[in-house]
Formats: C-alpha cells, sequence, structure tokens
C-alpha cells in the first residue's frame, strides 16, 4: 500500500475525528446486536489506520523527552522544558533585549540559542522563588518594553 504524507493540522483533524467517532459509539449501546458488531469492526479498521502514527508519535515524544531530561540535568536545571517544536536546543532563537518573569528582568542584549534562553528562564525562574509554575510554555515579546516575557505553566 502507497504510504501518503498528511500535513500536522489535518492529523490533528483526522485524530479528533477518531476520538469523536469513538465517542459516538459508547452511545450505540441499545442497538441491534448486528448494528453494534458492524460498528466495532469500522472502530477496529479505524484504530488500526492510526495505529502506526501513534507509535511514531510516541517514540518521537519519548526520544524529545529523554534528550531534554539528559539536557536539564547536565544543566542543573528546576525547570521543564515544554516548546516541544523546538528540535534542536542548539539552533539560533534569535535576538533576545531582556527577559522577564514576574517582576525579574534579565538583560540579554545578543543572539541567542533555545538552550541559552532556557538558562535564562531557568535562572529567573529560580530567582523568583516559584517551585511550582517550572514549565517552560513560550516568551512573547512585548513591543511596550522590548522583553521576551516568560509563560510558565504548571
Amino acid at each position: 500500500m502507497k504510504q501518503i504524507k498528511v500535513s500536522q493540522e489535518n492529523l490533528k483533524n483526522l485524530m479528533d475525528t477518531q476520538y469523536k467517532f469513538h465517542s459516538f459509539a459508547a452511545k450505540l449501546e441499545h442497538m441491534s446486536p448486528e448494528v453494534k458488531a458492524e460498528f466495532k469492526e469500522l472502530q477496529d479498521a479505524v484504530r488500526l489506520l492510526f495505529k502506526e502514527q501513534r507509535e511514531i508519535e510516541e517514540k518521537e515524544y519519548e526520544t524529545k523527552s529523554n534528550m531534554l531530561d539528559k539536557i536539564s540535568n547536565e544543566n542543573n536545571f528546576i525547570s521543564i522544558w515544554s516548546i516541544h517544536e523546538v528540535d534542536d536546543m542548539n539552533s539560533i532563537f534569535g535576538y533576545v533585549e531582556a527577559v522577564k518573569y514576574e517582576d525579574i528582568i534579565e538583560q540579554v542584549n545578543s543572539e541567542v540559542t533555545w538552550l541559552q534562553l532556557w538558562g535564562i528562564a531557568d535562572r529567573l525562574i529560580r530567582l523568583s522563588g516559584d517551585e511550582h509554575h517550572l514549565f517552560i510554555e513560550n516568551f512573547n515579546k512585548s513591543s511596550k518594553d522590548n522583553c521576551h516575557h516568560l509563560s510558565t505553566g504548571s
């Protein structure tokens, strides 16, 4: 069978549709045994179609998580990197004037890698004393103060 490439957006839509399909199946409790059996057959076929993709995504996620854990341990970070779109932590993020977390600002004034940005964020989180919001989720640049504002989660 020929494999096809599916965009990330379409794949997400397909996965969402699969979930809705399975949720709908639960509502068919009172259908005849024949209809339920046919629907179960369709359900199993859909599940099989997505099995390979799920396995690929799980392996990629595990590989990336292991890499991020290794980087975190090597750098003694307390924070957890949650920007999963970044594949290479040594690639250039871009020019950063400053990074702000809560009321703490670290002046940078240089081009930085994603890993350097993680280090800055980790320092700011430590300085804040926040032991709960350790997941680094985003850096939003503000036109007001030219700072990249660190967004964290728990």
